[in-house]
């Protein structure tokens, strides 16, 4: 915020301060001194009297009313007539005093005297106000002599003057300003609803503060217009209180004005409208401070407020034409237009103002007012609806996004899949040390990558708060040797020492949301292991009892690294920020682990700090609040990790040959991934490639578990499973349904749980992962333990010489990382005769989203077997959807179906032949 920006928020605070000061004073003139009110019945005539003015010789000059005489102040100006015959009891003459002193003799005898000396609170002149000279009968045919004077340059003005009864004046009078006072009520409302319509729309981001100026910019004037009407005589009692307030007003007023423009010009020329908008709190107090010390009067002030409306107009004026000048008027041409409007008719209503005091009529500056408030609000209209479209425009940005990152995450993950699937069958069945070398790095490069997509997801969904808490009842030490594990091979390879320190009074059981705990300890030991190239990572785990059920855990994780620089501590936790990038290059990671940390911790109440020096290492300290669920401590912690840490490299491997399981997924790789990791488990594997199929085959027979995808043509996984559960047929409505999706993000089993599916399992599918979840559904007497390592090595080479002239068999291989029994087992499952039925149906029926799924299936599984010929037609295809060319599909899709066709026919005939090898 800039030192301007910082002024302008004082002066509105000012602004705002003197206003409250104006209705205290205003409140308190009114109520607590005497009232000057002149308060019976409509008649109403001019009084049609001869005057004539009394000279100071006594000799007489016949005038007439209204009149303004070229007299000096303080000097009294004498008029006289006869008093009609025709005058009852009832009647009244009237006239508007112009801040004078008014006497009234009949006969030389004072019948009458006006003046506000006695019960003003400061000020020289008495109020503005109409004079009332009540009639008797007795005053027929005498003399009525008016002597006026006051201290102010109205002197000598003399206003028209009335006849009739008391009732009958005011009717007229009001008749006369009816307009301006209507005026002046419909624009105190509208100021009003202006304001507040602002302040709501501010409140909620909808618009800027351009209907709150221009709100309390018609509030003011429409008061000064209210209180220049002779109405204020008939509601307030204290004339000469009211008869400051439209200076009052009128000296305030520049104010809102100028934020108005500053706001309209987006701070353009914010300098000189604060410059503006000092002076006039400037004259505000120094008027405020002459009045009340009675040296001089608002209205004899008033010419410092015309200099502050000078400035202001050829400031605004001078700002239109520049930004008319440099195209920036665009902007907001129609509340330009408004303004310009509004100071026509300003101008010509000030002049009449100062060249017709006692016949004002606010008319003028109604309509400029006008002007100003319809163009402002067409203009805030429009901009509403620009928010509004802008707001349309960014829902569906964030849709889109979500939905590309969804379908990035899919495609990522399922080569991903294929990749880790294989490679970990590698780690299985392969022998040769150097080929389990590169299993092992391969293994390590693709988690790696895998690591990366999931923070960039999970900062995508923080930043879109679309991350929720999901709090659960969770054992401490299970989370602690977890995170522990799962670093602990990373710390071996880089021969650090990876230690835990615990307290021995920490609550064994706790709730809170376990998984995103468990991401935070684990992001902080992994960074720890990452920059530290020597000695060791220490992770401590404390706290503090808060009360009887809420426990502040503290987490430490200390390491011997090279240490943060002082300067760059404050930019630790910036997104996609690494201090020293350039010493640290060769370390993976996106600069996105501690900034997702940091905002985790803060979305759980708590806070994360850091110390750290340089070239000796660093210590991260997390606060987060917890519930305590058990009263036990954790004193077993060291036995249960070396417990959990023996059982890691015996665990009994297990066969289930009686088990039945069905793999649902579109992906046919996917599927022979998940087949060739069970393997070794015996386990009888039927699969299904849709939703459709997965309902029939559930119809037909029963399984122990169900793995179902996510992302599906036609019909996804949620709604496969919804109709699976309403089908009466389904003979596996108690059987394990899990989810498999390639949409990982940390806390997604919480919302799949909630679907209905039992549990869930992130792709890329890894091998200890998927038994690990047969083993917790499978039943027991299903599963029988082994404690040797099976193999079951198949190769051949037979049908590869036949195959190379149906396909590329070195691509296919190459994928299949040269696993020659699973390119064979993958052949059949490419040669599918109702793809071609289903892209024929959709075709015709032009399902494009649907045609687009399948045609794209199709071309990855032809490059996959190396089908190069295939693939390269429909790749043109897949290219000629996305630039709608519908010419080139007419013409090529029966083209490319029956390549494809030929294609199977070909295999097939491979197929059939006895291959040497395979069984």
């Amino acid at each position: 915020m800039n030192m301007l920006t910082k002024l302008q928020k004082v002066i509105l605070t000012l602004f705002v301060f003197f206003s409250i000061l104006c209705i205290i004073y205003i409140f308190c003139g009114e109520l607590f001194f005497p009232s000057e009110g002149l308060n019976d019945s409509f008649r109403c005539a001019p009084f049609d009297a001869t005057w004539y003015r009394v000279m100071e010789d006594h000799s007489r000059e016949k005038i007439s009313i209204p009149v303004t005489f070229d007299v000096k102040r303080n000097i009294p100006v004498t008029i006289e007539t006869t008093i009609p015959s025709y005058i009852t009891d009832k009647d009244c003459i009237a006239l508007q005093s112009c801040r004078q002193n008014i006497t009234f003799l009949v006969d030389g005898k004072e019948v009458m005297h006006f003046t506000g000396e006695k019960s003003r609170i400061h000020g020289k002149t008495s109020p503005a106000a109409y004079i009332f000279l009540p009639l008797h009968e007795s005053y027929r045919n005498k003399t009525l002599t008016m002597i006026s004077v006051t201290d102010c340059s109205y002197n000598g003005m003399i206003s028209p003057i009335f006849y009739g009864n008391r009732s009958g004046i005011w009717k007229h009078i009001i008749g006369m300003h009816a307009f301006e006072i209507t005026m002046a009520i419909i624009l105190i409302a509208a100021g009003i609803a202006c304001g507040c319509a602002g302040l709501y729309a501010f409140k909620f981001k909808m618009h800027n503060l351009l209907l709150v100026h221009v709100g309390a910019s018609t509030v003011l004037a429409a008061i000064w217009l209210f209180f220049n009407a002779p109405i204020k005589q008939l509601l307030f009692p204290n004339l000469s209180v009211v008869s400051d307030v439209p200076f009052l007003a009128l000296i305030l007023l520049p104010i809102p004005i100028s934020f108005y423009l500053d706001t309209l010009q987006n701070n353009r020329y914010q300098k000189i409208y604060c410059f503006i908008e000092v002076y006039c709190l400037m004259n505000f107090m120094v008027s405020g401070i002459m009045f009340f010390t009675d040296t001089l009067e608002y209205r004899e002030c008033f010419r410092f407020t015309i200099v502050a409306y000078v400035l202001l107009i050829v400031t605004s004026l001078t700002t239109i034409f520049i930004d008319f000048k440099n195209k920036d008027l665009m902007n907001y041409k129609v509340p330009a237009f408004g303004l310009l409007m509004g100071y026509i008719f300003g101008v010509i209503q000030l002049i009449l103002y100062l060249i017709q005091v006692t016949t004002f009529n606010g008319t003028m500056m109604c309509i400029a007012l006008l002007f100003i408030i319809v163009t402002t609000i067409i203009d805030g209209i429009h901009e509403y609806g620009r928010k509004e479209i802008d707001k349309t425009n960014a829902i569906h940005s964030a849709q889109a996004k979500s939905q590309f990152l969804a379908n990035m995450s899919h495609e990522i993950r399922t080569p991903i899949n294929a990749i880790l699937g294989m490679d970990e069958m590698i780690l299985r069945e392969s022998t040769e040390s150097n080929i389990q070398d590169y299993a092992k790095d391969l293994q390590r490069a693709g988690q790696s990558l895998l690591s990366l997509i999931n923070d960039i997801l999970d900062y995508s969904k923080i930043e879109s708060n679309k991350i929720e808490l999901v709090n659960v009842n969770y054992e401490l030490s299970s989370l602690i040797n977890d995170s522990y594990n799962m670093v602990y091979m990373r710390a071996k390879d880089k021969n650090l020492s990876l230690e835990i320190d615990t307290e021995k009074d920490l609550p064994s059981a706790l709730y809170g949301d376990e998984v995103r705990i468990r991401q935070i300890l684990l992001n902080l030991l992994s960074n720890g292991v990452k920059y530290t190239p020597a000695g060791k990572v220490t992770l401590r785990i404390f706290g503090e009892k808060q009360s009887d059920t809420t426990f502040l855990l503290k987490i430490s994780v200390k390491d011997t690294g090279k240490g943060i620089k002082m300067d760059d501590i404050p930019h630790l936790f910036d997104s996609f920020n690494r201090v020293e990038d350039s010493s640290n290059h060769h370390i993976e990671g996106t600069g996105l682990g501690l900034s997702i940390t940091k905002q985790l911790v803060e979305l759980m109440g708590g806070s994360i700090t850091v110390e750290s020096e340089y070239g000796v290492g660093s210590n991260f300290t997390v606060e987060i609040p917890q519930t305590i669920v058990s009263t036990g401590t954790l004193n077993s912690l060291k036995l249960h990790y070396n417990r959990s840490g023996s059982e890691q490299g015996t665990k009994d491997k297990f066969v289930a040959p009686q088990a039945k399981i069905l793999v649902v997924d579109d992906v046919l790789v996917n599927l022979k991934v998940v087949s060739g990791l069970l393997k070794e488990t015996k386990i009888q594997v039927d699969t299904a490639t849709s939703g459709l199929q997965c309902i029939i085959k559930c119809e037909e027979q029963t399984y122990d578990m169900i793995f179902l995808d996510h992302m599906m043509p036609n019909m996804d996984g949620i709604e496969t499973l919804a109709k699976m559960q309403a089908s009466s047929k389904n003979k596996n409505k108690d059987t394990p349904v899990i989810m498999l999706t390639a949409n990982a993000l940390a806390g997604a089993k919480e919302e799949y749980l909630k679907l209905g599916f039992t549990n869930y399992l992130s792709k890329p599918i890894l091998g200890a992962a998927l038994e690990e979840m047969i083993l917790n559904y499978l039943p027991d007497e299903k599963v029988i333990k082994s404690s040797s390592k099976e193999y079951e090595d198949e190769q051949t080479t037979y049908f590869i010489n036949q195959l190379q002239q149906i396909i590329d068999v070195s691509a296919g291989l190459e994928f299949c990382n040269n696993d020659v029994v699973f390119f064979h087992e993958l052949l059949p499952a490419f040669m599918d005769p109702q793809m071609i039925v289903k892209l024929d149906e959709l075709k015709h029926e032009k399902d494009r989203d649907n045609y687009t799924i399948l045609i794209t299936t199709l071309y990855n599984n032809a490059k996959n077997i190396g089908a190069t010929a295939l693939a390269a037609e429909l790749n043109n295809i897949i290219n000629a959807l996305s630039t709608d060319d519908l010419v080139y599909i007419q013409d090529h899709h029966t083209q490319a179906m029956r390549l494809y066709a030929n294609l199977i026919e070909d295999l097939s005939t491979v197929l059939t032949l006895p291959h040497p090898g395979i069984q």
